[in-house]
């Protein structure tokens, strides 16, 4: 199985390096997970608290800086034969910021996913 995301993106302002993605999540509407990864320019690595499974996920972002164009993209991640929560049900939500060097948020969206 895999996961598949297609997105449209258009920025208001390029991004650069030192713009970084904040995230504030619950695992489970419980367990807070954050992470900060930089926007562009590096791989982000993540690693969801789950007690008992090792949950790593890791993708590359693109080249800094990311200009102002319209991008049209998709994302998809192989998940591979087996679950990656070992067929236990795992649900993850809350928000995501994209926040410049000098800590202004300039986009906000929200995400919930839901693994088993």
């Amino acid at each position: 199985e895999s996961i598949v995301a297609n997105y449209t993106l258009q920025l208001g302002e390029k991004l650069d390096e030192g713009d970084v993605l904040k995230a504030n999540l619950k695992v489970d509407h419980l367990v807070p997970y954050s992470f900060t990864c930089a926007v562009c320019g590096s791989d982000c690595v993540l690693k969801v608290p789950v007690p008992g499974l090792d949950l790593k996920w890791a993708f590359s972002t693109p080249e800094c800086p990311i200009d102002t164009n319209l991008i049209v993209n998709s994302f998809r991640e192989d998940l591979g034969k087996t679950s990656p929560t070992d067929g236990i049900p795992v649900h993850v939500e809350g928000g995501v910021h994209v926040v410049r060097g000098n800590g202004a948020v300039v986009a906000a969206f929200s995400v919930s996913v839901d693994l088993k």
